[in-house]
């Protein structure tokens, strides 16, 4: 079951979660998404720390 299917049917995180197989974080993550207008379906790309030294390392 997807997670905004299970969510709109339980209206609850935990049940939700139990539902379609996954963490309750993600659930509420999922639901601040929706509730935002942001693309839940878009990959989060977090900066790493390494990534203002790439141009060196790759000297």
């Amino acid at each position: 079951m997807e997670i905004f299917e299970a969510l709109d049917a339980t209206e609850c995180a935990h049940s939700a979660a139990q539902l379609a197989g996954v963490d309750p974080k993600t659930v509420r993550r999922y639901a601040r998404m929706r509730d935002a207008g942001r693309p839940v379906d878009a990959a989060v790309v977090r900066p790493k720390l390494i990534d203002p030294f790439m141009p060196k390392i790759e000297e």
